[in-house]
């Protein structure tokens, strides 16, 4: 029922719509029709008190003798007291006639004829152009509604711009001296300004339109006003003192809606949290600045304050800039991605009032200097003032902008500074968190940049991404696929990257990079990414930092980039201290671990050993003492109870071996390395059913020998545990050990053909996942300064290798 309800609301719009346009497309064209075809004189004057405001190069009215600054006092006889009198008169003389002409110049009143012909193509586009931009103004409001048509904003953005061309096409026909076209114009002017206070009233809140709908009732009935005012006038011969009431209450009423409107603006500008909201709210600002500014500063001021008529610009030449309204209405309306315009319109505004000041200057002493100190009068003096302008274009242009920007954007930043805090924040800086804080959230903010996201090197073959900032980049980066989220350290970006050494944009990266990956391109298609910075420190890759686009779409520019190429030095060294420290904290954990392990570890082996005596060794002990208790007392005991002793006390004697042997082969201590590493080879072959093949030096025994002590244990628990390893994970058909002793260092490696597992690339990672073994006998392995290599792949076996100096490690180093 209710959306029966509003279809039958909305079912009469479009028909109301295309008879109002109609009816404004017919007004438009009627009146280029009547422009066309009505005499022309080339003479343009105020209505009302006659000043002539132009005269048209090689019209009748140059011939004639009139000048602009004339003060016209009759026209064809009538008064200009007479303002529907005087038009009518205008009006009266076609073709070939001649028009009489009676004006005040100084203190002289001057008659003059000039003759009527129609307009040449000139003189047509001068009269053409209020009409054309009319036009110009309805069709642009009829194309947004023509793809909405249904949406308020968009149907009271449309009567906006028909109000306009309609009031546009009305000053027109007064421009002609059409009598009634000026009670039009002024009620044009009122309804334009009530249906701008209207529009703006829903522009950015459409909910204000039910509920401020009697303040808009009452703005259009204020806009009944003005022209009633001039109804009396109609019925009076002298109507001038009328007609310029009606017209100022409605420039009084056109000035209070501007103001109004300005209100409104900047109450929804601090309203609002969006910034999309308020970028659109900046552009409508700056569009209309541009577009007003120009005609108040150069035709309508000059014309409130009476100025010399040498200063004014005719208003014909500052009607196209009107354009702008439209166009930034319609930018925000459809809400386009508005920044780059922002900043055209910011900096169009910025080089306006300093051309407008620079003129002033200009002319202030062009005029003044004479007026002061007549020997300055001459072309020396004017080209002195000129080369002044020229030099204070630059400072004037320079600290306007930087205003502009602190009102626009809630300041600037100064490079200065940014180097100095953001170096401070990095010197002496260790922790990943912080260091991320800093430059994708921290950088940002200073330099008003729209996001940042920071990527570090993770191993030797990724950059992972740790952090970011801003909603859409954010948003970008965290849309990605989880493989994409890393880029390869020396894939195609990365070498660029570190080949140039320097800031670059995504386009310049795109451009010089050849055949990037899958991954790469689509991280090269990210639009919220405006500049790649790298970080590069000993010839490597330490991370990226990605920033995105400055305020208004301003591009980073040469200073931009040194400022960004130094602090990129500074966190690349950042960036190696915090992994130094993440390493040494990482270091420090797995030793911290290790040891912890160790202590359990002890006390495990020494409750092994524990329950092993007390099982085995103390057991059999006692067995013989009960034997020995039961045997003949005082007697002489048989040789089967002697036998039967002495084997009991070779069973104990075997398990204390046993136990003293787990302990600490006593090979060790009696022969080489070579010759236990092959007893154990062979226990392990008979013990876990292993068939390992053993090669040994042929001609380094001697060299064996001498290894010393610390370093032949070492080695020899490295086998242990890789064999002990192989027996209960890998699986494996075959074993292989070679201990060789090359140079300055002896090699053990043991390679399997069992099933494998992921290495991972450092084994302190093993802490971490709880396999404290192969951690342990690196650990042994580094304490003699050896080192432990782990090569392994799934389904394709394992290799151990450890490496230790012949002459071991001195103590203490």
């Amino acid at each position: 029922m209710d959306i029966e309800k509003r279809s039958d609301r909305k079912a009469p719009l479009v028909p109301l719509v295309a008879l109002l346009s109609v009816a404004v497309l017919g007004a438009i064209l009627a009146t280029m029709w009547v422009s066309l075809r009505q005499p022309f004189s080339g003479l343009s004057w105020i209505q009302g008190t006659g000043v002539v405001t132009a005269v048209f190069p090689g019209s009748p009215a140059e011939a004639a003798g009139l000048r602009r600054g004339d003060v016209i006092l009759t026209v064809g006889g009538a008064p200009m007291s007479s303002v529907r009198r005087s038009a009518a008169a205008t009006l009266s003389a076609g073709i070939g006639d001649r028009l009489s002409v009676t004006a005040q110049r100084d203190d002289k009143v001057l008659s003059f004829s000039m003759g009527r012909i129609l307009p040449q193509p000139l003189g047509q586009l001068h009269r053409l152009q209020g009409t054309l931009i009319a036009l110009c103004f309805a069709l642009l409001g009829f194309a947004v509604w023509a793809r909405k048509p249904y949406d308020r904003t968009v149907v009271l953005f449309l009567l906006f711009t028909y109000s306009i061309a309609a009031l546009l096409t009305a000053g027109s026909l007064a421009g002609l001296r059409q009598p009634h076209a000026i009670l039009g114009y002024i009620g044009l002017l009122s309804l334009t300004s009530a249906v701008g206070v209207h529009f703006h009233l829903v522009f950015f809140r459409p909910q204000s339109l039910l509920l401020r709908r009697r303040l808009w009732y009452g703005f259009y009935a204020l806009a009944l006003v003005p022209p009633a005012l001039y109804l009396p006038g109609l019925r009076q011969e002298i109507d001038v003192e009328w007609y310029f009431l009606s017209l100022n209450a409605a420039q009084a009423y056109c000035v209070a809606a501007v103001l109004g409107i300005a209100m409104l603006l900047l109450r929804a500008y601090r309203a609002t949290p969006s910034e999309e909201a308020r970028i659109r709210i900046r552009l409508v600002a700056f569009g209309t600045v541009l577009a007003c500014a120009p005609m108040a500063v150069f035709s309508m001021l000059p014309e409130i304050l009476g100025a010399s008529r040498s200063f004014i610009i005719p208003y014909e030449l500052t009607l196209p800039l009107l354009l702008l309204i439209p166009i930034s209405y319609i930018l925000a309306i459809q809400r386009h991605n508005v920044l780059r315009v922002e900043r055209l319109a910011n900096r169009g505004v910025v080089h306006l009032v300093v051309f407008v000041s620079l003129a002033f200057v200009y002319v202030a002493l062009a005029v003044g200097l004479p007026w002061l100190l007549p020997w300055t009068e001459g072309p020396l003096t004017r080209g002195l003032i000129v080369l002044l302008v020229a030099v204070l274009f630059a400072p004037m242009r320079e600290q306007l902008q930087r205003f502009a920007d602190r009102v626009v954007y809630g300041g600037w930043y100064d490079y200065r500074s940014v180097l100095g805090e953001v170096t401070q924040g990095l010197a002496g800086l260790v922790d990943a968190d912080t260091l991320a804080d800093l430059l994708s959230r921290r950088l940002p903010q200073i330099l008003r940049l729209e996001g940042a996201a920071l990527l570090l090197h993770e191993g030797e073959h990724r950059l992972e991404l740790v952090s970011s900032s801003g909603g859409s980049l954010e948003a970008e980066l965290q849309a990605l696929p989880p493989e994409h989220r890393s880029l390869p350290r020396r894939g195609t970006l990365g070498l660029e990257l570190l080949r140039a050494a320097r800031p670059m944009t995504t386009a310049e990266l795109a451009d010089a990079s050849v055949l990037p990956s899958d991954t790469e391109e689509i991280w090269l298609c990210r639009p919220g990414i405006e500049l790649w910075v790298p970080f590069v420190r000993r010839d490597a890759l330490q991370g990226v930092l990605l920033l995105g686009a400055k305020p208004g779409g301003e591009p980073f520019g040469a200073v931009d980039r040194r400022l960004l190429g130094t602090l990129a030095w500074s966190a690349a060294v950042a960036v190696e201290n915090v992994g130094l420290f993440s390493a040494l904290r990482r270091r420090a954990d797995e030793v911290n671990q290790l040891y912890s392990q160790l202590l359990e570890s002890r006390e495990d082996e020494r409750k092994r050993l524990a329950r092993e005596l007390h099982d085995r060794v103390i057991q059999d002990l006692i067995h013989l003492h009960y034997f020995l208790e039961s045997g003949p007392a005082g007697g002489p005991m048989s040789k089967a109870s002697i036998e039967a002793l002495r084997e009991g006390l070779r069973g104990v004697i075997d398990s204390l071996r046993q136990v003293s042997t787990e302990l600490r082969p006593p090979a060790l201590d009696d022969l080489s390395l070579g010759l236990t590493v092959r007893g154990y080879v062979e226990e392990a072959m008979s013990k876990y059913g292993l068939k390992i093949s053993l090669r040994l030096p042929t001609s380094a025994n001697d060299r064996l020998e001498e290894l010393p002590e610390q370093v032949r244990l070492s080695l020899f628990r490295v086998l242990q545990e890789a064999i002990h390893n192989v027996h209960r994970h890998a699986r494996a058909s075959h074993v292989e050990v070679n201990l060789a002793a090359d140079g300055d260092a002896v090699t053990l490696e043991v390679r399997d053909d069992g099933r494998g597992f992921p290495c991972p690339a450092e084994l302190g990672a093993l802490i971490r996942r709880g396999h404290f073994g192969l951690a342990g006998a690196q650990e042994r392995m580094g304490l003699v300064g050896g080192n432990l290599e782990l090569t392994s792949a799934v389904g394709h076996g394992t290799t151990l290798r450890a490496t230790a100096p012949l002459a071991g490690r001195a103590p203490g180093a």
